[in-house]
C-alpha cells in the first residue's frame, strides 16, 4: 500500500544509498520490485511524493528516513525485512540512536510479525556487538567470513618510511614509478579525447587540506586527478566518481567518505597518504582494492 514498504534498507551515506537503489532498479525488471530512495540533500517534496506511491523497498539514510516517519510520510507497519548496511560506520558516525528508534516499533511486534533483520559490516567492533547483543533484539546469528579482520592474500602491502622527508615529494616519486600506463598529454595535464587510463589509484587523506595538497602534487607530476570529500558538492562528487570508475582520470583523491562500501570494480592501488586514525579505517581503505579476487596493492 502507499507509504507502507515491505522492506527497508539503511546505509550511512547518500552515495551508498544511490548505489543500492541502482542495483534494486536493475533487478526490478526480473523481480518486479518498486523502490525509491530517501536521502539527505534531495528534495523533501519529491521524496514525499515518491513515498505516497505503492512501494516494495525504501532505501535511505537513517536521519532522513526518521524525518519522514516522524512526519507520517512513511509507515513501518508492514515492513518484513530490514537491512542495515555498514553498521560499523553507522555507529562511528553517531547513527546508533536513530537506528534504535527505527527498530523499536518493529522488534516489539508479536513474534509472528517481527521482521527479518540483516546487519552487514566489514568489521565486528565492540560497538557493533553491543548493538547486536541488546536484550530486546531477537537472537542474532553471526555469519562471519573466514578472512574477517585479515589482510587479503591477493593484495600486496608496502610501507614507505617518510621520516625526515617531505611526504609530497615521496608521493611524486611514487607516481613516477607506479603511475598510469597512459600518462596525461600536454603541460596542462589534460588527456586526449576518448583515452582511457589502464591503472587506477585511490589516494586517501585524513583532511580536506591534505587532499588539496595531494591534488597539487599529482598535477605537478603531470597527471590529472579528481577530488571526493565533504567539501565537493554532492552532484560533483557523483560525477567525479563516475569519471574515475570509467577510467577517464587515473587518480581519485579522497577522505574516508570514499572508503565505505562504494563499488568500484577495479582499483589497482590504494595510497594512504595520511595513515588512517584507527584500524577500522585501514581495513575499509585497503578493501577498495583486490575486490572479488583481483590483484591490488
Amino acid at each position: 500500500r502507499p507509504k507502507r514498504p515491505r522492506a527497508l534498507i539503511l546505509s550511512p551515506t547518500r552515495e551508498l544509498s544511490q548505489q543500492v537503489l541502482e542495483v534494486l532498479r536493475g533487478s526490478s525488471q526480473l523481480a518486479k520490485l518498486s523502490s525509491c530512495s530517501v536521502i539527505g540533500g534531495d528534495s523533501f517534496a519529491k521524496q514525499k511524493r515518491d513515498l505516497s506511491k505503492i512501494l516494495d523497498v525504501v532505501v535511505g539514510t537513517p536521519g532522513r528516513v526518521l524525518f519522514h516517519w516522524d512526519k507520517s510520510n512513511l509507515a513501518l507497519s508492514e515492513v518484513s525485512y530490514v537491512v542495515i548496511d555498514e553498521v560499523d560506520t553507522m555507529l562511528m558516525q553517531g547513527f546508533g540512536p536513530d537506528i534504535n528508534k527505527l527498530l523499536q516499533p518493529l522488534i516489539t511486534r508479536p513474534d509472528t510479525e517481527q521482521p527479518q533483520l540483516v546487519f552487514a559490516t566489514a568489521t565486528l567492533t565492540k560497538a557493533v556487538r553491543r548493538l547486536l547483543d541488546q536484550e530486546d533484539l531477537p537472537a542474532v546469528r553471526y555469519v562471519e567470513a573466514p578472512g574477517l579482520h585479515k589482510s587479503l592474500p591477493n593484495v600486496r602491502y608496502e610501507m614507505i618510511d617518510t621520516k625526515g622527508e617531505d611526504k609530497l615529494d615521496a608521493l611524486r616519486e611514487l607516481l613516477k614509478v607506479r603511475g598510469p600506463q597512459r600518462p596525461a598529454e600536454g603541460g596542462d595535464g589534460q588527456r586526449g579525447a576518448g583515452e582511457v587510463y589502464r591503472k587506477s589509484t585511490l589516494v586517501f587523506c585524513n583532511t580536506v587540506n591534505s587532499c588539496r595538497a595531494c591534488q597539487h602534487a599529482i598535477q605537478e607530476a603531470g597527471f590529472t586527478s579528481l577530488a571526493y570529500h565533504g567539501e565537493v558538492p554532492q552532484e560533483q562528487r557523483k560525477a567525479n566518481l563516475e569519471a574515475f570508475r570509467h577510467g577517464q582520470v587515473p587518480y581519485l583523491v579522497c577522505t574516508d567518505l570514499a572508503a565505505r562500501g562504494l563499488d568500484i570494480a577495479q582499483v589497482d592501488q590504494v595510497v594512504m597518504f595520511d595513515f588512517p586514525l584507527n584500524p577500522i579505517d585501514f581495513i575499509h581503505r585497503a578493501g577498495r582494492t583486490g575486490r572479488a579476487g583481483s590483484k591490488g596493492s
